[in-house]
């Protein structure tokens, strides 16, 4: 099972994903809609949606709280990032 969580921009009726996509054409795919600053990074439920594929791919010794210790390290945002992606496109 794959799973992207990517940002998108709505225009003229169309979703325009922020970064690559990867699927093949015509693959269909299921969404979930969530305004970006309705986002809870903290959110219980996206650690259990998670889980089957951590159970898969993942490394069953490296814990989620030692994932945000280390990611909160890191200087910047994902959300900087990405601006600065879209802006550098412009």
């Amino acid at each position: 099972m794959l799973r992207q969580q990517v940002d998108a921009i709505y225009e003229n009726g169309v979703l325009k994903p922020l970064t690559p996509i990867v699927l093949a054409e015509h693959e269909q795919v299921s969404l979930v809609i969530r305004a970006k600053d309705d986002v809870d990074l903290d959110d219980e439920d996206d650690e259990d949606d998670y889980m089957p594929l951590i159970a898969e791919e993942g490394d069953p010794d490296i814990t989620w709280e030692e994932v945000r210790r280390i990611t909160a390290k890191l200087p910047g945002s994902l959300a900087d990032d990405v601006d600065r992606e879209r802006e550098e496109r412009c």
